[in-house]
């Protein structure tokens, strides 16, 4: 059977393939005599399976065995061979989805993606998978958002595939809103950290003559209050603190505007805060790629303009407040603030 064309051709395909997967120790070369090894280089004939150092193929150029393959010879191992398995060629696995009630100790250790999904009945339902890092938002992977953003990488990840997914710039953001500024600078978002505390100062620095005797008589009739309280009954400290209310100056109308515009300043970012964190991520990996010519220093550059950072808070607070402070202290001393310059010239 073994000189028919056909008979030979399938005993090879059989013999390429099982070589792959056998292994040779304590066998003996046919060329040197020596035994095979773990680590030595052994190649086998197409034609009858007789394995050879690859050195000693190459000297004798064929296999020692080539006057027996018109008789079908097909070597045989002399000891039981130990046969590798095959390994099955590497596929990305499918994402494990993890079921519809959300718990945080189900939450798997690279991440999650919330994605709505429609069951057999038509219905929608919220199911949480695993990220990986070769996932695509946009024409950038996973991992390279990953590496901007450093930290609570599995809080943004998710919401910038959203957005990615719909198009859409909405998603709430606690730390935007109620830290505000301080999260924008925290996150390293200078441009939006100092237009948010413009916005916030503004009408205080514009009324601060106002506001700041305003204060100045609320602790006065506060003083008081509290000496006059300290030595009296129940029945006069009831009488100074009536008094103390009476007293009380009128809240300007400046101070409350001012709560109102930081409380819209402070929701706007908690909105959209993740959409411009996503936008300033994409503009460091842009900057990165246009300044860096190698991976080493696009990953350098990336991990110093990334990331977040408690000692930017610092001194944006520092900053702001030493800058508002002297303005404070400006308006003070000359007895004046930009209301009361403004009110002179439109009389």
């Amino acid at each position: 059977m073994y000189n028919k064309k056909n008979g030979i051709i399938i005993q090879k395909r059989v013999i390429a393939q099982g070589a792959r997967f056998m292994k040779y120790e304590n066998e003996t070369c046919p060329v040197c005599g020596e035994k095979f090894t773990a680590d030595s280089d052994v190649v086998v004939c197409p034609d009858c399976g007789t394995p050879h150092h690859r050195e000693c193929y190459l000297k004798t150029n064929h296999c020692c065995n080539e006057d027996r393959h018109n008789t079908g010879f097909i070597w045989r191992p002399t000891a039981t061979p130990t046969v590798v398995p095959e390994k099955p060629e590497s596929k990305e696995e499918i994402p494990n989805v993890l079921p519809p009630a959300f718990s945080r100790d189900k939450m798997p250790e690279n991440g999650i993606a919330s994605e709505i999904t429609i069951d057999k009945e038509g219905n929608q339902k919220l199911v949480y998978r695993e990220i990986r890092g070769n996932e695509r938002i946009g024409d950038k992977t996973v991992a390279d958002y990953a590496a901007v953003i450093q930290k609570n990488v599995r809080k943004f990840i998710p919401k910038f595939m959203m957005m990615d997914k719909t198009g859409g710039k909405v998603s709430w953001n606690w730390a935007a809103f109620f830290f505000g500024p301080f999260w924008l600078a925290y996150r390293k978002m200078w441009k939006h950290a100092i237009i948010a505390m413009l916005v916030i100062s503004i009408i205080p620095l514009v009324f601060i003559k106002d506001i700041t005797n305003y204060y100045q008589k609320a602790m006065e009739v506060t003083t008081e209050y509290l000496t006059s309280a300290s030595s009296g009954d129940e029945k006069s400290m009831e009488a100074a603190r009536q008094k103390m209310l009476d007293k009380m100056p009128e809240e300007p109308m400046a101070l409350s505007a001012s709560s109102y515009v930081e409380f819209a300043i402070r929701l706007v970012y908690a909105l959209f805060g993740n959409f411009l964190y996503k936008a300033k991520c994409e503009a460091i990996m842009k900057k990165a790629k246009e300044k860096a010519d190698t991976p080493d220093k696009r990953a350098a550059y990336i991990k110093r303009k990334g990331g977040s950072s408690l000692l930017c808070v610092l001194a944006f607070v520092f900053i702001s407040y030493a800058i508002m402070a002297m303005l404070v202290a400006g308006g003070q001393l000359l007895d004046t603030d930009i209301a009361t310059i403004l009110r002179r010239y439109v009389k």
